[in-house]
């Protein structure tokens, strides 16, 4: 794996007005740009919005109108990695409990994966927003390999396994990592 470029900037896009406003576009230019490969990690190669769409939803339950709900809700975090001004990944998340904020997003756009965007986000997450002692939490489809092999390398545990709980008939692991 690669390193991002040194030009690479990890923002809190709910700090400032200005990086909501941008983020929450380029965000959802991003979540289009994820739907039209539906990938999200599968290697599943489609074409179609309507299938595009389909696909995202069974495997990472996400769209346009959910992301834009979630980054309005006051209660989240949404942190971006920009490349030159162009985002290039995205992580949403939320506290749960007082111990433990839930990672419910993680998008890096196709071109950008594998140069540690996802790493690089969660590490500014833990080292912004969270204390010693807190709790990472998240679920990740069973079949999603290279977010597995993420999020094991940052030191997540599994924790449990939920089956047939995406709508492809996947199952999830739930995973944590005490910070």
């Amino acid at each position: 794996m690669s390193s991002p470029k040194s030009s690479v900037e990890f923002k809190d896009l709910k700090q400032n007005s200005d990086h909501f406003e941008m983020g929450l576009a380029a965000s959802l230019q991003l979540l289009q740009s994820q739907q039209a490969l539906a990938s999200d990690g599968l290697g599943l190669q489609t074409q179609g919005r309507e299938f595009a769409q389909n696909q995202a939803q069974a495997h990472f339950n996400w769209d346009l109108s959910k992301l834009e709900k979630f980054y309005r809700d006051p209660k989240t975090i949404m942190i971006g990695a920009f490349e030159e001004n162009t985002l290039a990944g995205l992580l949403g998340a939320v506290q749960i409990e007082a111990e433990v904020i839930e990672i419910q997003l993680v998008l890096v756009h196709p071109e950008r994966r594998k140069l540690g965007y996802g790493y690089k986000m969660i590490e500014f997450l833990k080292s912004s927003t969270c204390s010693p002692g807190q709790c990472l939490w998240l679920e990740v489809h069973a079949e999603n390999h290279a977010a597995l092999q993420l999020y094991k390398k940052l030191g997540f545990q599994i924790d449990g396994e939920r089956k047939r709980y995406y709508a492809d008939g996947g199952s999830a692991f739930n995973m944590s990592l005490k910070v």
